[in-house]
């Protein structure tokens, strides 16, 4: 009896009377969206998790199995109508006052958080 086992969990291995031993390769297929096949020699098929990282701070990275990678914003909503709430992809979120002017002499003008530019007359 001849051993045609090469030792690769990888290959499907094969012994034709007329051609000799031969290997087929092992393809590995994904359970889903968010693994991919691949095979080691030594154990065979293993799925690994796909990376979905899209290197955004602006973003969380996560994986739906039917779909892949799914990117969804951040909210960088701080609930202050006196800032100005925005996401830098390489920083994340920051918050810029504004600036309330008063339209003229006669009037004032100061940020309520709730309410955002109070002008109020004198």
């Amino acid at each position: 009896h001849i051993d045609i086992d090469d030792g690769n969990e990888c290959t499907i291995d094969h012994c034709d009377p007329e051609t000799g031993i031969w290997t087929e390769t092992l393809h590995c297929v994904a359970q889903d969206e968010c693994t991919e096949g691949h095979c080691n020699p030594e154990v065979g098929c293993i799925g690994e998790a796909v990376k979905c990282d899209d290197y955004d701070v602006c973003t969380t990275d996560n994986c739906e199995p039917e779909s892949g990678c799914v990117h969804t914003s951040i909210d960088c909503d701080d609930y202050n109508a006196c800032t100005e709430d925005e996401c830098e992809s390489e920083t994340g979120c920051t918050y810029t006052n504004i600036k309330c002017d008063a339209p003229d002499a006669c009037r004032t003008a100061h940020c309520d958080v709730s309410e955002g530019c109070i002008i109020e007359t004198i």
